[in-house]
């Protein structure tokens, strides 16, 4: 059973935490604490996913995962029109609405053609209407506010040679409040162990980008045996829970089967510390759906000189291949 990694933002946290940044902290902090990560980085056992909310309900936790990359079907009203929309804001879908499409209860157009009868589209996170009426209750209860917003900051360049301001600009972050983030990992024991020493030392450098302004910091507030999602045993397809580099034997074998492939590319690239260019590097996002019953995927080395990863080895979750109804065409 994989682990739950449950992090309580102390300030300002990134966009988005995906598995490669998180793969790359671990190795990163191992590394400066004088560890020999090539074990690590070898090891086709260690998996880890991009960054997930969860929302405090009370003493329990309700998780959230990837948005599934569906086509959605074509809106028949202005109704329809509206919840579309309203879907296409959509970021992060609760796990037991995924567990739904995992098992195949659920199509493409159960999920955006429910809103505002069975789900409530909301911060973007979908939520059944059930689960969000507990929500509320339980902050009305307790006097406590759900809060998962943009935050715009502004910021400015100085000219330390004539001390003065030369550009102004703005970046953005996500708050948190009665929530926070987590990720999944699973691998040998060996490297769990690394796994949560290397988090330990990343509590005080924070993680992502713009960790010298305050961004992604952090407390480690659990670590346990737990999967918020139910993949069924006789799955023919996955879905990811991570960022993917498949191998070349691996994409020519999705490829070739069309009707059941959806993904999105991300595109990765920027500069080492030291300020040398990476080779830039497309991955299959979070939520993608491939028929095919297990991924190996892979990492890539897009500089030598300091050595800098590419993490590609995808957390999947497993899905039966029902999802090629009618709504989801």
């Amino acid at each position: 059973m994989p682990l739950a990694f449950y992090l309580l933002p102390l300030g300002l946290m990134p966009a988005q935490i995906r598995s490669d940044t998180i793969a790359g902290a671990i190795i990163w902090s191992l590394a400066n604490m004088g560890e020999d990560v090539e074990e690590l980085i070898a090891d086709k056992s260690f998996r880890v996913s991009s960054g997930f909310p969860y929302i405090r309900i009370g003493g329990e936790r309700l998780h959230f995962g990837p948005k599934p990359i569906f086509p959605t079907s074509e809106a028949e009203s202005l109704e329809e029109m509206k919840r579309r929309k309203d879907y296409k804001k959509v970021g992060y879908v609760e796990a037991g609405i995924i567990n739904g499409i995992l098992s195949g209860r659920l199509s493409a157009g159960d999920l955006w053609k429910g809103i505002g009868a069975e789900y409530k589209a909301e911060s973007g996170l979908l939520i059944s209407r059930d689960v969000h009426s507990r929500i509320e209750d339980s902050c009305r209860s307790q006097g406590q506010r759900l809060k998962i917003a943009r935050v715009q900051r502004e910021r400015n360049e100085i000219n330390r040679l004539y001390a003065k301001a030369d550009s102004f600009f703005a970046s953005y972050g996500y708050i948190y409040s009665n929530a926070g983030l987590y990720f999944l990992l699973s691998g040998s024991d060996k490297s769990i162990g690394a796994a949560k020493k290397a988090v330990r030392f990343l509590e005080d450098r924070g993680i992502g980008g713009e960790v010298s302004i305050g961004y992604g910091h952090f407390r480690l507030i659990g670590v346990e045996e737990f999967s918020p999602f139910e993949e069924p045993n006789d799955g023919g397809a996955i879905m990811t829970a991570s960022m993917y580099l498949p191998t070349p034997q691996e994409w020519g074998k999705v490829s070739s089967k069309p009707s059941g492939l959806y993904y999105s590319l991300v595109r990765r690239a920027g500069r080492t510390q030291d300020g040398t260019l990476k080779r830039e590097a497309l991955f299959l996002g979070e939520g993608s759906i491939l028929p095919i019953s297990a991924a190996e995927g892979r990492y890539e080395c897009l500089t030598s000189a300091p050595k800098s990863l590419a993490y590609g080895r995808p957390y999947f979750l497993r899905m039966r291949e029902q999802y090629e109804g009618a709504s989801a065409k």
